[in-house]
């Protein structure tokens, strides 16, 4: 595909900022990888992290390691040699405990619960502790053999999921809604708490941990409030907006401490235990989760991307932060690719050798589309607001340099859109939605919309034939609707009885390829103004994105994971496999070469 250094790039995009030090260098780097959860934590010899997501990856690169696919969203620990990690996940109504080691790759079950299971914490490398709603249970590695040895029994529904195992594996502290965090003797291993002491929010008690020389406890419950472990006296509160939001995580520094925030405001800061802030770093979009690393540094991901602080607050890109892709276009003759994602961002890049040329802030939260004009000469940007609801989006083009050549103030409020496939430099048009539930054209000669088609039902795809003769519209996921450029007149319509999930032409505009939601690819051909039934190909599984070969040989059929190449002599009766690739597909393929 000339495309495998594109899984190389991130997209990022934050401001830091230290409040005792001069602002820490960024640092741009490229890499792979995926965003961390809430649920973010790292093997203590810094080797591994679990992102949260059901995956283990190498913490330098972020490859992928090990993927726990039913593991998704849930808590996890690892065990203090680093071999190990303990998570949880769901099977049918029953959840079950796994197991994993991470010198074989296995996953074993430890045993099933019909209670869910909110929080996990392992103790030292040979047991851990699980709590559900109601009670918290030891587990021990005996012979081999997980072995229950204890509970600590609550209430129904008294446990907020938020636990912690003190470092020095003395104390037990477990969260509830009575609202208090109850301490446990963890060695004598009594049913009656050592302390009771109290929360003023235990709806926000998700996240809670000591300090790594066992002195302190830290816990978001409203406030971030701070104990001392030797005599369980308060110590202070730190006022956190939206505290259910909200993860803390203990410094290198024992009289320090992590905060991040999801929401209002979107960022993570370091305080001392007397809660003065001494370092910060915000993220338009927020931030979602952070894990202690060795040799002093945090891993956090501040949407879009991931970085790593050191405690000189250097901030560096994590290698790996990757946004997610809204729309990659290449150019005519496939030099170029355009791609844009929701860190705000139009870039393009050399396609031989992945060299950005330009790198553009659109202005907005998310860019949603790019396409190449045939001239080879501009590149048309879709963007919008994250989160918006004013339906002021807004219609860029760029030049090859990255200049803005649209005047401000085109747009429509939907995310669809494409460009005619006509070279000249003053002619061709866009098309683009509105959620009206019409199709505006827009002549890029010189901005203005001479035609506005009308549809009987919101727009669900766009696309031009390359010949730029006909431009093809999906509207209410069932009916397809083809009319002629030359004056904007319905030629075809068309209903189906599944969704039409994707479509394209082939290239010399023949023939027409549907994606249908029943997991077939309906195929049209071109008889005068008429499109007749052509046969069908069986694409189970594969009912995402659809693209056509330029020779029109092979048809290329995009899922979440992978891509499917088939054949395409004779679509009636010859469906050979071409390949798979095996890789992630993000928004809609442009071209199969």
């Amino acid at each position: 595909m000339g495309m495998k250094w594109f899984a190389q790039l991130f997209l990022v995009g934050f401001v830091a900022s230290s409040v005792a030090q001069s602002s820490p260098e960024i640092v741009w780097s490229e890499g792979q990888g995926q965003f961390m959860s809430s649920h973010t934590t790292a093997s203590p010899d810094g080797k591994w992290v679990y992102d949260g997501t059901g995956k283990i990856r190498h913490t330098d690169t972020l490859q992928l390691r090990i993927a726990m696919d039913s593991i998704t969203g849930n808590p996890a620990s690892f065990s203090a040699h680093s071999q190990w990690l303990m998570t949880c996940g769901t099977s049918g109504i029953r959840f079950f405990l796994p197991f994993l080691d991470l010198q074989t790759g296995e996953l074993k079950a430890t045993t099933s619960t019909p209670q869910d299971v909110l929080g996990i914490e392992v103790n030292g490398n040979q047991g851990f502790v699980a709590v559900d709603d109601r009670e918290a249970v030891l587990w021990a590695r005996v012979g081999g053999i997980w072995m229950l040895q204890f509970k600590w029994p609550v209430a129904p529904n008294q446990l907020t999921g938020a636990i912690a195992i003190s470092p020095d594996r003395k104390h037990l502290a477990v969260g509830t809604y009575e609202p208090s965090i109850r301490i446990y003797d963890l060695v004598n291993r009594s049913t009656t708490p050592l302390q009771t002491l109290p929360v003023l929010e235990p709806t926000t008690l998700r996240w809670m941990k000591f300090s790594k020389d066992s002195a302190h406890l830290l816990a978001v419950a409203g406030p971030a409030r701070i104990w001392r472990t030797s005599d369980w006296s308060h110590q202070g509160d730190v006022t956190v907006p939206d505290g259910f939001h909200a993860q803390i995580e203990p410094a290198h520094n024992p009289n320090e401490f992590w905060l991040v925030n999801s929401l209002n405001p979107r960022k993570l800061s370091r305080f001392d235990l007397q809660g003065n802030e001494l370092f910060f770093l915000e993220s338009k979009l927020g931030a979602t989760g952070l894990c202690l690393l060795p040799n002093n540094r945090l891993m956090a991901s501040m949407l879009p991307g991931l970085v790593t602080i050191d405690d000189q607050n250097t901030v560096k890109e994590a290698p790996g932060a990757m946004g997610d892709l809204s729309s990659l276009s290449l150019t005519s003759n496939g030099k170029e690719i355009g791609a844009t994602a929701w860190d705000g961002y139009v870039r393009v890049y050399d396609r031989a050798t992945g060299r950005e040329r330009f790198a553009r802030n659109t202005g907005s939260h998310y860019t949603r589309v790019v396409r190449a004009v045939p001239d080879g000469l501009r590149w048309v940007v879709k963007d919008e607001e994250y989160w918006s609801t004013s339906g002021n989006n807004s219609i860029k083009v760029y030049d090859t340099v990255g200049n803005l050549l649209s005047p401000p103030g085109i747009g429509t409020s939907g995310d669809l859109l494409d460009v005619s496939p006509v070279a000249h430099p003053t002619l061709g048009h866009i098309a683009a939605a509105s959620h009206d539930a019409s199709v505006r054209i827009l002549r890029l000669s010189n901005y203005t919309y001479p035609v506005t088609l009308a549809q009987p039902d919101s727009l669900s795809r766009i696309v031009f034939s390359p010949d730029g003769q006909r431009l093809a519209v999906v509207c209410g996921q069932r009916t397809l609707r083809i009319y002629r450029t030359s004056d904007w007149g319905l030629q075809y319509q068309e209903s189906f009885a599944a969704d039409v999930r994707d479509l394209v032409f082939d290239h010399t505009t023949s023939k027409l390829y549907l994606l249908s939601g029943d997991t077939n690819v309906l195929v049209r051909r071109r008889t005068g103004d008429a499109w007749v039934n052509d046969g069908f190909i069986a694409a189970p599984e594969f009912g995402r994105t659809i693209a056509v070969s330029r020779d029109s040989r092979v048809l290329a059929l995009g899922s979440y994971r992978q891509m499917k190449l088939i054949y395409l002599p004779n679509t009636n009766s010859d469906d050979r496999l071409a390949g798979i690739l095996d890789q992630s597909t993000y928004g809609r393929f442009q071209h199969c070469e």
